[in-house]
């Protein structure tokens, strides 16, 4: 099934939300133009309100968005560590990847 960009985008964040959701704290997700001061910025993940918030950096390429959104769903998943990016980051964001992987060759939307 061939699908525009902004549809499988909405679908991914659908499939993430069900299949890899926070047990505790909602999250968001918004594209927007990061300010280039941050050049080196494609994505991030706060709080705002008790909840998570990602940011996706709106004009960077499509796969880097996707790959952009689960690290920084990994994040989310993991955001007590102690480091951004050790095993427990490193197992979470593999999961997620692999399933996203299976996913989106299942559904044919790549």
């Amino acid at each position: 099934m061939k699908l525009t960009r902004p549809e499988l985008w909405r679908k991914l964040i659908y499939w993430l939300r069900s299949t890899f959701p926070h047990p505790d704290r909602d999250i968001t997700v918004r594209a927007v133009n990061i300010p280039d001061k941050y050049w080196d910025s494609t994505g991030y993940t706060d709080i705002i309100n008790g909840n998570f918030r990602i940011v996706i950096h709106k004009k960077s390429v499509f796969a880097t968005r996707i790959d952009t959104l689960i690290h920084e769903w990994a994040h989310t998943l993991t955001w007590n560590s102690e480091e951004d990016h050790n095993y427990k980051w490193g197992i979470a964001y593999s999961k997620i990847y692999r399933g996203y992987l299976l996913w989106r060759d299942e559904n044919g939307y790549w």
